[in-house]
């Protein structure tokens, strides 16, 4: 603490500091709350860079310091130049004033609690490797969704929620996938959960960088500008039960999905596979575990039924043990292509056989003969292939639901617009 300031200084000052170290998310205090003897003395401290004033200039609630304080003469600009009265003001230590004061043992077991006891912004964010996930899949108390909108859930906890929000970020180089969370949320965690954290986080995180949806919706409040690929792909399944209702067919899935980790479907839906989302570990293994996934989410989850209203003949010959033919069902990827092939009169862009292809590779993958001995190497080019995985696997049901909405009374489905443009991510 400079030598030069005088008791009065000193004492408002212990005050800003007290009050942002004792409440209860390291929250400033409003000027109409500082001893009014000491009012006079908060110019000086704004001008010698010990306590900063925030108007919301940077973000709507004052009352959390969301980014990092700006520098001295910001704050002074807003009040000299733009007029805005240092009554309006929310009160808070600077960094280079907490780092004098902090001592070295509070939250020393909680690494993000103290980074915000030192001043850091409570929507600075850091990131991780996607591995800090596994301690949650693999244990069943947790629920968890890894994707742009994401977010750890614990059916025991008072509000079910363990982590509240976590994006998808990656490295900009190659587009590896890792965590990104804001340190409000990390700093939420028990002090034995930071310091697992802690051990995750990334060395390098000045080449990573957030979604770009996950920025808009959370620092801009702005609307997302597409979908994520997962979310698209349980939407057009959704999609395509409603205009199957609504032509009077029978439902083309058993079972549609929630979409997001916040979703409020007002039609009755799963909720949505803990697993469907980015890989935690970019291994074959874990990737074959999504393909199958994937499988029992599509082409196993197609019913008989629908096929039945447009194909008159749902059997056909084999060949059996021995050479005799044998009468089986059609299987439903077969079905599929006939049905496709019955409703699309022109495809331009061959999506018939896309759709019929991603979704027979999808089964193929399956296959017990398709394993590697080494399926649990590390190999980061996985998170590749899960991307044109699941990017082929959202235009399949895209493309299902197109065919569905030629029919007259599928007219009765509003398609939601970014569905209709294919906005969606392909990151």
């Amino acid at each position: 603490m400079p030598a030069e300031l005088s008791d009065s200084q000193k004492s408002l000052l212990g005050f800003v500091t007290d009050a942002y170290l004792t409440s209860n998310d390291f929250n400033g205090v409003h000027y109409g709350s500082l001893p009014p003897e000491l009012t006079a003395e908060l110019r000086p401290l704004l001008e010698a860079g010990l306590i900063y004033a925030n108007f919301g200039q940077r973000m709507v609630n004052p009352y959390i310091l969301g980014l990092p304080a700006e520098a001295p003469g910001v704050h002074l600009q807003v009040i000299d130049t733009i007029g805005r009265p240092i009554t309006d003001a929310v009160l808070y230590p600077t960094p280079g004033h907490l780092q004098t004061v902090v001592p070295s043992a509070l939250y020393s077991d909680a690494p993000y609690s103290r980074e915000l006891a030192l001043g850091a912004g409570q929507l600075e964010h850091r990131f991780f490797e996607t591995a800090v996930l596994a301690r949650y899949r693999d244990d069943p108390r947790y629920n968890y969704i890894f994707d742009i909108d994401g977010q750890i859930s614990r059916d025991d906890l008072p509000d079910g929620m363990f982590l509240n929000t976590m994006s998808v970020g990656h490295r900009v180089t190659d587009g590896l996938v890792v965590v990104g969370v804001f340190l409000k949320y990390v700093d939420d965690l028990a002090p034995i959960e930071q310091q697992y954290w802690k051990m995750h986080e990334v060395s390098d995180p000045e080449n990573y960088q957030l979604h770009p949806d996950f920025i808009r919706t959370h620092l801009r409040a702005e609307f997302p500008q597409k979908l994520s690929p997962f979310v698209a792909m349980l939407e057009e399944m959704a999609l395509v039960n409603k205009m199957c209702d609504a032509i009077g067919y029978p439902r083309l899935f058993r079972k549609v999905y929630e979409s997001g980790a916040r979703a409020k479907e007002s039609d009755l839906r799963e909720p949505r596979p803990r697993d469907f989302g980015h890989l935690v570990r970019p291994t074959m293994k874990e990737l074959r575990d999504f393909t199958a996934m994937l499988d029992k989410m599509l082409s196993d989850n197609m019913t008989y039924e629908f096929f039945a209203v447009e194909i008159p003949e749902m059997f056909h010959d084999v060949p059996g043990h021995g050479g005799a033919m044998v009468r089986q069902q059609k299987r439903s990827l077969t079905l599929l292509k006939e049905w496709l092939t019955l409703f699309v009169k022109e495809d331009p862009e061959g999506l018939v056989d896309f759709t019929c292809k991603t979704m027979r590779d999808i089964r193929n993958a399956r296959n017990p003969d398709a394993h590697r001995i080494r399926d649990n190497d590390y190999d980061e080019a996985i998170y590749g292939k899960q991307r044109k995985l699941i990017m082929g696997a959202y235009v399949a049901a895209r493309t299902i639901r197109q065919s569905l909405q030629g029919h007259p009374l599928a007219k009765a489905v509003h398609v939601p617009s970014k569905l209709e443009n294919m906005d969606v991510w392909n990151i």
